[in-house]
């Protein structure tokens, strides 16, 4: 086996490597002779006298272009993490700015925050004390008082409710309700309804809401009051043009024991003057109405029929 020699290298000198690759391939050397240390670009190179063999250049050259391709190989990764750190840098300073900017909007919405204090006091109505079992039923708001539906719909005669837009107290009942408009009747038989759509003549008037009693023998109805009111409004009248039998208008109210009770009745005729007629109903929950007669070709109005609180 042939010797080599050892070299070191410090510094991993590229000059050496140009030399060595010059003197290898010269024609007709495969050997060469080192014999004396000598120095290249500071590193130092001791020879020993024995030889070194063409196999051994080209494994030191073959170790060479390998380790400067694998240089070239770092570099270009290097590279590349050095621009993924710039973007990733870039980023966290993105990042950072809006995370700033959110922070900043929070203190200010916090700033705007107003202060709420919950508490449950004790309740006094008109000098008696009340028990209530709600909390936190009264909220003090930078210096303004508050009170919860809930606790105020513990004392208060009528009910208070509160939504989105509006606070409304008591029921939501019109001091006034049309009963034909709103359609309240119901149960009926033999009667002719007006809504606007038509009308009936009464000494000359014309009337476009209303009822009329068919040419029959009588008729029947009812009226949802629901309880809400208190009197029973309308006009009376004879349908001109019609017969000049008598009718007889009969007005029930439905009492808390269930019975129905005569409220208001009249025997109508030909010369009846048209009249406005207010009756009460004792806030029940129906009225019924009843028409009778022994003539099939007279009929008898009852123009804007109202019920009123």
């Amino acid at each position: 086996m042939k010797k080599k020699i050892k070299i070191t290298l410090i510094n991993a000198a590229s000059t050496i490597i140009a030399a060595l690759i010059g003197v290898w391939g010269t024609k007709n050397y495969d050997r060469m002779k080192v014999t004396n240390a000598f120095t290249v670009d500071g590193n130092i190179i001791i020879g020993n006298a024995n030889d070194i063999t063409d196999d051994d250049i080209s494994k030191f050259v073959k170790d060479y272009l390998e380790l400067q391709i694998r240089n070239t190989s770092l570099s270009k990764q290097n590279t590349d993490y050095s621009n993924d750190l710039k973007d990733a840098n870039n980023k966290y300073e993105r990042l950072e700015a809006e995370s700033n900017d959110t922070i900043h909007k929070l203190e200010q919405k916090l700033k705007e925050q107003k202060v709420v204090i919950l508490s449950s006091p004790d309740l006094k109505v008109l000098g008696e004390n009340i028990d209530t079992p709600l909390i936190n039923y009264v909220a003090s708001i930078d210096g303004h008082t508050y009170y919860s539906e809930d606790f105020l719909n513990t004392f208060l005669p009528n009910e208070l409710s509160i939504n989105d837009s509006m606070v409304q107290y008591g029921r939501d009942i019109p001091e006034k309700v049309n009963v034909v408009s709103e359609g309240l009747i119901y149960d009926d038989s033999e009667f002719d309804f007006y809504n606007g759509n038509a009308h009936f003549t009464m000494s000359l008037h014309d009337y476009n809401n209303g009822l009329v009693n068919r040419n029959r023998w009588g008729g029947t109805l009812s009226i949802a009051a629901e309880r809400n009111y208190s009197k029973l409004s309308f006009v009376l009248g004879h349908v001109d043009n019609t017969g000049s039998a008598d009718k007889k208008l009969i007005i029930y109210y439905l009492d808390t024991d269930g019975e129905y009770k005569e409220t208001y009745s009249v025997t109508m005729h030909k010369d009846i003057p048209v009249d406005t007629i207010t009756v009460p109903i004792y806030n029940t929950k129906t009225v019924k109405i009843i028409t009778t007669t022994n003539s099939s070709d007279t009929q008898y109005g009852l123009a804007d029929i109202y019920l009123i609180k």
